[in-house]
């Protein structure tokens, strides 16, 4: 996580920066700043001496939200901190798999180049580990199936209840009454 430091005495940004994750403190001296990852201020003429190659937010006429998201958007912007909405996705899938398989031919390779073997021990080896790391990419691929395969499941029963919920909210029927036919007398 990024390192904030807040200048004194703006105790109240440092404690909404660490309530939010960030690895805040005090700046003691302000020789200090180029240490971390952003500066808070109380005013930009606090830091004119010092050449920093970090964000420097002033705190003066804002509130500590304000600071707070300055500090998110700043550290996004320099690439110390990655967007939340694209951490919270994570990979899966394809490039899962592709980043898997890539890792298990390097790492089977490097093995084998480095393990000191005779010619048909080697050709062995290399048989051996390559049915090894199909087997484990069929399996991968298999839970990645099964996996979703429930996911798919699971979107049609939430689409069905809401087309259903939806139905029965234009139609008035209340939520959980079953519609039943009612039969016609002839």
């Amino acid at each position: 996580m990024a390192r904030i430091a807040v200048e004194y005495p703006l105790t109240d940004v440092k404690q909404e920066l660490r309530e939010l994750g960030y690895e805040a403190e005090m700046l003691e001296e302000k020789t200090d700043s180029p240490e971390y990852d952003c500066v808070v201020v109380r005013a930009m003429d606090d830091l004119v001496d010092i050449h920093m190659n970090v964000p420097i937010i002033e705190a003066r006429g804002r509130s500590v939200s304000d600071i707070a998201e300055e500090v998110k958007v700043r550290l996004q912007r320099t690439g110390e901190m990655r967007d939340p909405e694209s951490e919270s996705e994570g990979m899966s899938g394809k490039p899962l798999m592709s980043g898997m398989a890539v890792g298990a031919v390097v790492g089977v390779t490097a093995g084998i180049l480095l393990a000191p073997k005779s010619g048909k021990e080697l050709r062995q080896n290399v048989n051996e580990k390559a049915t090894q790391t199909k087997e484990q990419t069929t399996n991968l691929a298999t839970k990645v199936r099964e996996q979703s395969s429930v996911a798919k499941e699971n979107v049609a029963k939430i689409r069905n209840r809401a087309k259903t919920n939806a139905r029965n909210e234009l139609t008035g029927i209340p939520e959980g009454v079953q519609e039943r036919p009612i039969p016609v007398k002839q």
